[in-house]
């Protein structure tokens, strides 16, 4: 559906333009590259990289192509200043590390501890969300502390075994307590207003 200017209110559009293709929004050109571009050179790159990852064999290519697809989505985002392509760019860049430091950096290391390092460094990953959105915007994205502090902390605790994951056991038995007194307390407060 396209509307058409009506030259008497701005007589600087032209009248025969379709006020979609304008590239201006209120009379202010708008800059940065277009979002599709940025979507079309992701895609060309992604397929790049999974086309060489069928043709050539090489493991860590293969590997890298979940890091490769995080990284795209930070560029894109930092690129077109979109703060929702950090959450997947932040996710998957997290995860293509973890996947690649288990596989390639660290072949020949325990299972418990093979997990460790991809749940870490996916803990990370969602805690990296919250720097890179910063950068383009004034929105905060606390929530990420939450999933990513938790991942994070089951990783360390993986990688170390021991007596961390005899505490992780534990914690694992009664964290439902947390609710419960955090719930205690929230009815205590409002109670306590009335």
């Amino acid at each position: 559906m396209s509307t058409q200017v009506n030259p008497q209110v701005n007589p600087q559009v032209n009248p025969d333009t379709n006020v979609e293709n304008q590239p201006t929004t209120q009379g202010v050109p708008q800059q940065g590259p277009d979002r599709r571009l940025i979507g079309a050179i992701a895609l060309l790159v992604f397929g790049v990289l999974a086309l060489l990852a069928t043709l050539i064999n090489s493991s860590i290519l293969g590997m890298s192509i979940l890091l490769a697809i995080g990284v795209l989505f930070i560029v894109w985002g930092l690129v077109a200043r979109v703060p929702g392509l950090m959450i997947p760019g932040g996710i998957m860049t997290g995860l293509g590390v973890g996947i690649l430091l288990s596989q390639a950096a660290f072949p020949n290391v325990s299972g418990e501890t093979d997990g460790g390092i991809i749940v870490l460094c996916l803990g990370l990953g969602f805690l990296l969300i919250i720097p890179l959105i910063a950068i383009i915007s004034p929105e905060r994205h606390w929530w990420a502390l939450i999933p990513g502090g938790i991942l994070a902390f089951i990783g360390l605790a993986l990688i170390v075994g021991g007596p961390a994951l005899s505490a992780l056991d534990v914690i694992g038995r009664f964290w439902p307590v947390i609710p419960i007194v955090a719930g205690l307390i929230l009815i205590w407060q409002i109670l306590r207003k009335r």
